[in-house]
């Protein structure tokens, strides 16, 4: 398992279960493109969860980024530029996911499901975001301000 300490706050996360898989994926003859899907679905799959539940720095996405690099070029070095893995198909990439954009995007997830749950008075989850929303005129309004 492995820690990571930020200002003073230890983020424990789920780091060895994708290792585990990935390990078990090690031993076999694969591709660049079969290891490629095996680290987006294995090894972002089991980290998703964790990070749209909770705040985790940055340096926690770097960290997932690097682990993914390691399982998809067999513990060496890279062979190909980064910037072009992460770009399509058709333009000679992979389609490999940026963590850190990953991780903003999970962030900005709850935004639309608070505006989609405006109007619906079951969901007791978005009470507590609305209440400090409505000291500034509501969500509406800070999206809208600059």
């Amino acid at each position: 398992m492995i820690v990571l300490a930020i200002n003073g706050r230890t983020f424990t996360k789920q780091v060895d279960n994708p290792k585990t898989k990935f390990a078990a994926w090690h031993s076999r003859k694969l591709s660049v493109f079969e290891r490629c899907f095996i680290a987006n679905t294995q090894g972002l799959s089991q980290i998703v969860y964790s990070v749209s539940m909770d705040d985790t720095p940055n340096k926690y996405a770097s960290l997932i980024q690097s682990l993914l690099f390691q399982f998809l070029w067999k513990n060496k070095p890279d062979k190909n530029k980064r910037q072009v893995l992460y770009q399509d198909h058709g333009d000679g990439g992979l389609r490999f996911t940026i963590g850190e954009i990953m991780f903003k995007s999970l962030r900005l997830a709850w935004v639309q499901r608070l505006l989609k749950n405006d109007h619906e008075e079951d969901d007791t989850w978005s009470e507590i975001p609305k209440f400090y929303f409505n000291k500034y005129r509501g969500l509406n309004f800070v999206l809208c301000s600059n």
